[in-house]
């Protein structure tokens, strides 16, 4: 009897081991996300924007950094667990048209348009005297942070 319980018990196990598991694959496409600056509207104006140094005597006036932080997004999925009052209190639930959701991760998007920003960098180095930006710098985060940097200066002509 006992080795009529093991043989079973090992041909469960075994089955088991056997059994094969079933996946779906689903494809979430990547977003594709384009910037462009466009320095022709000040250069029109005798403006210079240059990402790196340049071959014309200038004084050093100061330096730009801005940091433009993304909004944060909460996506929520829905479920057929309870939803609290505290759990929606919280921001870990939110029950919409009697569909009851839970609170899944935070994603950041950004809002700004990066030529507004480039607007402000330019404004910023005119209030300071200055007609030109070397050095400039532009870079995107993977938590889509916009940060904008550069040399303002005055440029001897």
């Amino acid at each position: 009897m006992k080795s009529y319980s093991f043989l079973l018990i090992l041909s469960f196990l075994a089955f088991m081991a056997c059994r094969t598991t079933s996946y779906i694959e689903k494809t979430v496409e990547g977003e594709i996300t384009q910037s462009y600056l466009d320095f022709q509207p000040y250069i029109d104006k005798g403006f210079i924007f240059s990402p790196g140094n340049i071959n014309q005597k200038y004084i050093p006036l100061g330096i730009v950094y801005y940091t433009i932080e993304p909004e944060y997004v909460s996506l929520y999925k829905s479920t057929s667990s309870p939803v609290t009052e505290t759990m929606i209190e919280n921001g870990n639930g939110i029950i919409e048209n009697g569909v009851k959701y839970i609170y899944n991760r935070t994603i950041p998007r950004q809002t700004k348009d990066v030529n507004d920003i480039l607007k402000m960098v330019y404004e910023y180095a005119l209030s300071k005297g200055a007609n030109g930006v070397i050095n400039f710098k532009y870079d995107l985060t993977l938590d889509k942070e916009i940060i904008l940097s550069g040399s303002i200066v005055k440029i001897e002509k």
